[in-house]
């Protein structure tokens, strides 16, 4: 297989697996008596089920989110709300806020900037930015800290000037 596509994370639903091999298309799936077929599609086909595959994965984060979110008791709640550490995120808000974060975001590197926006303003997961930019999560997940990490740094700089 010459499929360079990035591997994705599955609905426990889907049968089907579709992959590009020697500037082909194909989609795999097993049928009702458990054999595989492995089935030759056009790209318009291929392109629907890429497209479903990419729904899937849209509404299995939404859900992952729904659940951390619904996960949360009164007491963490309760914890967060009493918090006097300010973290990052408000400092951010406060300076979107103020139009001053974008300004900021001139300090990152062009890569480190489109993966912020991504994550903060069109609420990307970092599965999701992976995919999209054909790497590992874990290299999304390290490049919006260390970007974070840079931006807290340049508001300090700013705010003690």
């Amino acid at each position: 297989m010459d499929d360079n596509r990035p591997k994705r994370r599955k609905s426990k639903d889907n049968p089907y697996t579709i992959f590009e091999e020697n500037g082909k298309f194909y989609v795999v799936f097993k049928d009702g008596q458990g054999d595989e077929n492995k089935v030759e599609v056009n790209n318009d086909v291929f392109s629907l089920f890429n497209d479903n595959e990419l729904h899937d994965i849209s509404q299995l984060n939404e859900f992952d989110r729904h659940i951390e979110h619904s996960e949360q008791s009164e007491i963490t709640l309760h914890k967060k709300t009493l918090s006097d550490n300010i973290t990052l995120e408000d400092i951010i808000i406060s300076k979107i806020r103020n139009g001053k974060l974008k300004e900021m975001l001139i300090c990152l590197s062009p890569l480190q900037r489109e993966r912020i926006i991504l994550f903060y303003w069109e609420r990307f997961t970092c599965s999701e930015i992976a995919e999209i930019q054909g790497c590992t999560r874990q290299a999304v997940s390290l490049s919006i800290r260390r970007a974070r990490k840079k931006l807290k740094e340049e508001i300090l700089r700013r705010e003690n000037l």
